[in-house]
């Protein structure tokens, strides 16, 4: 993603009216090299994935993220091709960046969204630890006096029973 920024500034600076071919500018193949690499590497995992669910007969966001990418990227080669082909006199505006930003927005997203779900185990877990695992089952009298405290495991305890909760315990 830096070397894609640091195209543009070249774009703007160094490489912008050189042309390497008829028209294509050295700044189009630049980012044609650095968006091929991106797009068959890092967006191999999304093509599985979207592969398997098409298999499915079924749809979700890989195979929109897969579609996006490949349209903007075979889009740009088609523009670079046709441009060489048919001796345009202007360099039209390719979208080389575009797969390279996505894939990389939506693999930081997933990427922070297992963090939150790791956190998310974790502060469970800790939350499961902290159960109480004896508590107090009372027996009450008519007048709803206690007759009877018996501790018996958290485990045991059912709907209806009546429980005694100390000063400074967990209720379960």
């Amino acid at each position: 993603m830096i070397l894609m920024l640091l195209g543009h500034w070249i774009k703007v600076g160094l490489l912008h009216e050189q042309h390497m071919f008829y028209e294509t500018s050295y700044y189009n193949f630049l980012l044609f090299l650095l968006c091929t690499p991106v797009q068959i590497f890092g967006g191999r995992h999304f093509y599985y994935k979207s592969y398997k669910i098409l298999k499915a007969g079924a749809l979700d966001m890989n195979v929109l993220i897969a579609l996006s990418t490949t349209i903007a990227y075979v889009y740009s080669i088609a523009l670079l091709v046709s441009m060489e082909v048919f001796m345009w006199e202007v360099c039209p505006m390719t979208f080389f960046d575009v797969p390279v930003m996505l894939l990389m927005f939506v693999s930081l997203g997933k990427w922070l969204e297992n963090i939150a779900k790791q956190n998310t185990a974790e502060a469970l877990t800790k939350l499961m630890s902290l159960k109480v695992k004896e508590s107090v089952l009372v027996s009450l009298g008519e007048k709803n006096q206690i007759l009877k405290e018996c501790v018996i495991n958290t485990d045991l305890v059912q709907a209806g029973d009546v429980l005694k909760v100390r000063n400074l315990r967990q209720i379960i």
